[in-house]
Order: C-alpha cells, then structure tokens, then sequence
C-alpha cells in the first residue's frame, strides 16, 4: 500500500507539471485572443490538444492506483488512509489550485471568444450575409 501511495504522489508532480503546461497556455491563449492572430490560436490549440492527451494519459494512471488501493479520488484516499494526506496533501493542494486557475482563465476566453463571435455575426448581419437558418415544411420543401 506505501508504495503504491508514493507512486501516487509522483503521478500527481506529473499531472501538476501538464496542468501547469496547460495553465500557461490558457493565459497565451488569452493574450492571442486580444491580439486577434488565427495562425497563433491554431497552434496553441495544437499545442493545447496534445497537453490535453498527456493529461488523459495521466488520469488513467490515477485512477488505476487509486483503484488498487479501494478508492477513486484521492479525498476518498484521506478517509480510507488518514496517513496517506501526510505524503499526498501538498501536491493535491497545488493540483486543485492549478485547476481552478486554469477555469479562471478558461472562463475569459471563453467570453472573448463569445464577443468575438457576437461581433462577427453582427458585421455579418449589417452587411447583409448572414445566412437565414433555413427550414423545411412537412414535405421536404424550403420554406
């Protein structure tokens, strides 16, 4: 059980490392967004995407040590080995505080690119090539 604790604790550096990786990228992203550049947005995506999958990667292992010691969250882990917070809770700590930045940071470009979006319809509309949604009556026909 010990040695399975440890390799815990250096799974989650791993996962912390990705995650901070993705934080930085969120506040590029940020930054792009501002600037208005596709060609950089596509590659941070690109760069974003692949970060996404080491994370994956790395969960899967998460919960296959957690689920050879009885537990699937590493809180669940506290209660079952009150001892195991000794060894894991710094590391779990950073863990949660790199993910709620990450949501942080998410949640603004998710509203630039909401503006942008709104912004770009709007032009679109006034200058007239806004696509009407197009709608079908009962018989297959354009209405």
């Amino acid at each position: 059980m010990e040695n399975n604790i440890y390799q815990l604790r250096d799974l989650l550096s791993s996962m912390k490392k990705t995650l901070d990786k993705l934080l930085a990228i969120e506040h590029e992203k940020t930054a792009v967004l501002e600037k208005n550049s596709v060609d950089e947005l596509n590659r941070i995506i690109n760069d974003e995407q692949a970060l996404i999958m080491e994370h994956s990667s790395l969960e899967r292992e998460r919960l296959e040590l957690c689920g050879r010691l009885n537990a699937k969250t590493v809180s669940e882990l506290y209660e079952l080995y009150p001892d195991s917070k000794e060894v894991l809770g710094e590391i779990h700590e950073q863990l949660i505080q790199t993910v709620n930045e990450i949501k942080k940071v998410s949640s603004i470009n998710k509203q630039l690119l909401e503006t942008k979006r709104q912004l770009v319809r709007l032009i679109m509309s006034q200058l007239g090539y806004e696509k009407e949604s197009t709608t079908y009556d009962k018989k297959a026909q354009l209405t």
